[in-house]
């Protein structure tokens, strides 16, 4: 088995030799792609060129996937010159999404078994399908403990715009998480003064001039981004608040502009729709339109209920409530009725009547049922006819020359001058 005589340095993975030549070099990209540069020989074989690897190795070599079951890494080869690390996982082949550079004094071991030899640095453990590296003394998975965080230097000058760079075997570079939306950039800056932005959308943020003009997308900064009180008078523009953009009920009393003077109403003056007017008012209308209910307003106008009643007696007719209109009338002919019985007592009903007393008959006045001021007349039909007062009853003035009537179409009237007095006027002998 010869091998090239400028060989760098040998990685050993179960006894299988992997020689490096002096001047080949491995780039890992950012979509995990590995590029060699040179010629790379495992077992004697050279790995680009497709060299022979029996299937009883746990390594295989080439564009073609394997399918022997021992094969447990493979160095797929489909693009040519780049080759992608696979290891299987539960029977399938997966990329390693974060490959490192190896530089050449490094060594790997791929298996089962804790390599216990000292130069060995990076261990693929077949069995967890795991990538480990050896730190203090000791295994640890990927991505390995953080160290404590030292002090923070100075902030160094921006650097120049970075460019993309390949990762050259000896640069002593680890790659994790490796993600195309992520390039890998170089910066010239010292302490924290990164690599230079490239121009593009960044998302939110438009980028131009070389990384020197910064312009924030439209529709990317929410209300919550805004400063509380940020935004005063001279920022909103005339007439840019709209009706629908007023809430319901979030104008108050004071926000409303000022009246003019005392005692007006807002509604309009004006016939039709319009603009709002003041309506002119006084403090008697204001003294009925607080008031709770119609009898209320009665009291504040001193007016009588509708139920309240005119009262009229002959000969005034008309009277009743108020619900309508009332005309009050005075009769002035007299009913005629006719009294045949020897005696007979007034009541109220014959006010303003003529009682014809067809026979001699004693008339008695009585002390109640009759309103003051009332009257009624009395005409004989026939001699001995006289008036007698009824119990409780008085002569306000004496009958003069007695309470008789003289004969056959003598006129007497009955007047009643108090709650309980009365009067006779006419012909009385």
């Amino acid at each position: 088995m010869s091998y090239p005589t400028d060989v760098n340095d040998t990685v050993v993975y179960n006894g299988t030799d992997l020689y490096v030549p002096k001047d080949s070099s491995v780039t890992v990209f950012e979509d995990s792609r590995i590029f060699l540069f040179g010629e790379f020989y495992l077992n004697g074989q050279p790995i680009l060129t497709g060299g022979s690897f029996p299937s009883g190795n746990e390594v295989a070599v080439g564009p073609i996937e394997p399918v022997d079951a021992g094969i447990i890494l493979w160095f797929d080869t489909t693009d040519g010159s780049y080759g992608e690390l696979k290891v299987k996982v539960a029977g399938s082949w997966k990329s390693i999404e974060d490959p490192s550079d190896f530089t050449a004094l490094d060594e790997v071991y791929v298996g089962t078994t804790d390599p216990y030899e000292t130069n060995y640095e990076i261990w693929v453990d077949t069995t967890a399908n795991t990538i480990k590296a050896k730190v203090g003394g000791s295994w640890v998975d990927f991505p390995g403990p953080t160290g404590e965080t030292g002090a923070k230097g100075d902030k160094g000058d921006r650097g120049d715009p970075g460019i993309v760079q390949s990762i050259i075997a000896g640069a002593n570079v680890v790659v994790n998480n490796t993600n195309p939306a992520f390039p890998i950039i170089s910066s010239t800056g010292g302490g924290e003064g990164g690599g230079g932005i490239s121009d593009g959308d960044m998302g939110e943020i438009t980028v131009s001039g070389s990384g020197t003009n910064w312009v924030i997308d439209n529709n990317v900064i929410t209300s919550a981004k805004i400063a509380d009180n940020a935004v005063g008078t001279t920022e909103i523009a005339d007439n840019s608040v709209i009706t629908a953009k007023i809430p319901n009920k979030a104008v108050t009393y004071a926000k409303i502009q000022d009246v003019t003077a005392t005692d007006k109403l807002l509604g309009r003056v004006t016939a039709g729709a319009g603009v709002i007017e003041e309506v002119t008012c006084t403090s008697a209308a204001r003294s009925l339109l607080d008031d709770s209910s119609t009898t209320v307003m009665r009291s504040t106008l001193g007016a009588a209920a509708s139920t309240v009643s005119i009262s009229t007696t002959a000969p005034l007719t008309g009277g009743g409530d108020l619900t309508a209109n009332r005309t009050i009338g005075i009769v002035l002919e007299q009913t005629i009725e006719n009294v045949a019985g020897a005696t007979y007592t007034v009541v109220a009903g014959d006010v303003y009547k003529l009682k014809k007393l067809q026979v001699g008959c004693t008339v008695t006045l009585p002390n109640a049922t009759i309103p003051t001021g009332s009257r009624v007349d009395f005409v004989t039909a026939d001699a001995g006819s006289n008036f007698v007062l009824g119990s409780g009853a008085v002569w306000d003035i004496p009958p003069t020359p007695s309470p008789n009537m003289r004969a056959i179409g003598s006129v007497v009237s009955a007047i009643k001058m108090s709650a309980t007095g009365w009067i006779l006027t006419g012909d009385l002998i």
